[in-house]
């Protein structure tokens, strides 16, 4: 779902059904990617543009080709690992990884790691159907205390403190750019580039949906680890959590 098209209001009038709930959470992961890229300045700044998403002010690239490809990729993410999957913990992370194209090290990790799915949402929804044409059929989300109000509070708290943390990064980059040109009148380019990887149960093997298996070979060492958010919806519970490499 673009967000231009549906506003918060608009969807709290809709009925609490998997298929609605899941438009919302794709809402949340274009939200999540575009902040990273945006604050990581993988690309440029002036492609970007404000846009309101759970009551916060948030950038979202206007570029048709990227906007394509991370709805693309959120919907493969969407149909195939999570509503395909045979068990109830099948993704175990999704993971965006900002490395350096020179030497191809990774030098920070976002990653949003589940810890329970309390439903089989192959049982009740086929594909994510984001059209308003289609007749939804998917099941009702009948959870105590799981309402639209509690679902958006919770993924705009998570979105919050991430870009909290975003700003503190780029902050620091900047005092340390700072520095450094007092010594040195050249700016560095930027050689920083994205991949989005997930980890999977290793009993799934998602090669036809055009992912690649990767050998976890990584020559990186983790200097820190930060845990940012947690959010706990019963039906989806996960962590956000940023890693930063030596």
């Amino acid at each position: 779902m673009s967000l231009k098209k549906k506003n918060q209001d608009e969807m709290m009038n809709l009925p609490l059904t998997i298929n609605n709930f899941l438009i919302v959470f794709k809402e949340f992961l274009t939200v999540w990617l575009n902040q990273i890229l945006y604050y990581n300045k993988i690309y440029d700044p002036l492609i970007f543009d404000e846009y309101k998403a759970f009551e916060l002010i948030i950038k979202k690239n206007r570029h048709p080709q990227l906007d394509q490809y991370v709805d693309k990729l959120l919907l493969n993410i969407i149909n195939n690992l999570i509503i395909g999957k045979k068990q109830t913990n099948g993704l175990n992370k999704i993971s965006c990884l900002i490395y350096n194209t020179k030497s191809d090290k990774v030098i920070k990790s976002y990653s949003i790691k589940f810890y329970q799915f309390v439903i089989n949402l192959e049982k009740t929804i086929n594909e994510l159907k984001e059209s308003t044409d289609s007749e939804d059929t998917s099941a009702i989300i009948d959870i105590p205390d799981i309402t639209w109000i509690e679902i958006y509070t919770q993924f705009q708290t998570v979105l919050f403190k991430l870009i909290q943390e975003l700003k503190k990064e780029t902050s620091l980059e900047d005092i340390q750019y700072e520095v450094g040109m007092s010594m040195n009148s050249t700016m560095p380019d930027n050689d920083l580039f994205f991949k989005v990887i997930v980890d999977l149960d290793e009993s799934i093997y998602a090669s036809a949906e055009h992912w690649i298996r990767l050998n976890q070979s990584e020559n990186t060492t983790i200097e820190t680890v930060k845990p940012l958010a947690q959010l706990d919806l019963d039906i989806m519970n996960f962590d956000i959590v940023n890693e930063y490499f030596q």
